[in-house]
């Protein structure tokens, strides 16, 4: 399927013109709620990240919460109670025949792009595009069954954790590897975007972080090397690279991020936005948080991959 573009100015919806293109993103979900897209078909349980299709209807049962937010005008919608729903353009549509109440996001909390949900859903619109943003203004969408990446280990040798191969990254990250057996100290080197050494340093730790010393431009793609040292013998090494995320993503990133006491639906959304932007280990951290609030939720859990990857928790 084509890649839209994403301009930053007017934080658009990726609303596609075709007949599986869902209208409502499903952030929180408490208790029961399913769902069934046409009469006749059998209902199947509503889970976060979801993405709901006009036409469909929606069940709550008693105590349970939906919210959701129509893709096409960033209205969220906070569904609570026994009650059924017809998703409409203008609205979710109780059985009683009254539109829910809208609640506006804030602009700086509308999403970007609609995400990939689940493989189950009947009403997700799946979306093929996996490669991470190459042009200004542009979020490209993440498949599910591809992230968190698994890192493969072998224990005592070594291998690089975050940030994960050719990750985009938004913040000056943290540099993690696996321990070799034998070794007593590591030698880090980070090359810039001309391939000339930009940084080394010597530790004896499994991490270290960027200096503000070192110049991580927007845009710019940076390989990094870990040397696993025992005295002045190179035992092993390995390398990878990160780019940092275009100044237009950054800026449009910051405007979206929620403050930290903000409702649990809203940071649901900026870490699917973050995902999508590309940056996987800063996604996976807020994923890895909301799910240690949420530890019930099963597609939170999947999307924080805790204790597979070997990635650091925050």
């Amino acid at each position: 399927m084509k890649r839209l573009p994403i301009t930053p100015i007017a934080l658009a919806f990726a609303l596609l013109a075709t007949p599986a293109a869902a209208d409502l993103l499903v952030t929180e979900v408490l208790g029961s709620v399913r769902t069934v897209a046409e009469p006749g078909r059998m209902q199947t349980r509503v889970a976060t990240l979801d993405q709901i299709a006009n036409g469909s209807e929606l069940t709550l049962a008693a105590s349970a919460k939906a919210v959701v937010v129509d893709l096409a005008n960033g209205n969220e919608y906070e569904l609570v109670g026994e009650e059924r729903y017809m998703v409409t353009p203008a609205g979710p549509k109780s059985a009683k025949g009254a539109i829910a109440a809208a609640k506006p996001l804030p602009e700086k909390n509308l999403p970007a792009v609609r995400i990939s949900g689940r493989k189950a859903s009947q009403a997700t619109m799946i979306m093929r595009e996996m490669e991470p943003p190459k042009h200004p203004g542009q979020l490209s969408l993440l498949q599910e069954e591809e992230f968190p990446q698994r890192i493969r280990q072998i224990p005592g040798i070594l291998s690089l954790l975050t940030p994960l191969p050719d990750e985009t990254v938004i913040e000056r990250p943290l540099l993690c590897w696996t321990k070799q057996k034998g070794a007593t100290r590591y030698r880090i080197t980070v090359f810039g975007p001309d391939a000339a050494e930009a940084w080394v340093t010597l530790t004896s730790t499994l991490e270290t972080a960027t200096p503000e010393t070192l110049a991580l431009n927007p845009g710019g793609t940076y390989r990094w090397r870990v040397e696993a040292l025992a005295d002045e013998r190179t035992l092993s090494s390995a390398e990878t690279s990160f780019s940092m995320a275009s100044a237009e993503i950054l800026a449009l990133l910051a405007r979206l991020k929620p403050e930290p006491d903000a409702p649990f639906a809203r940071r649901v959304l900026y870490a699917a936005q973050v995902e999508q932007a590309g940056a996987k280990s800063t996604a996976r951290s807020l994923w890895q948080a909301l799910s240690r609030e949420r530890q019930h939720d099963p597609v939170l859990r999947s999307r924080s991959n805790d204790g597979e990857s070997g990635l650091p928790l925050p």
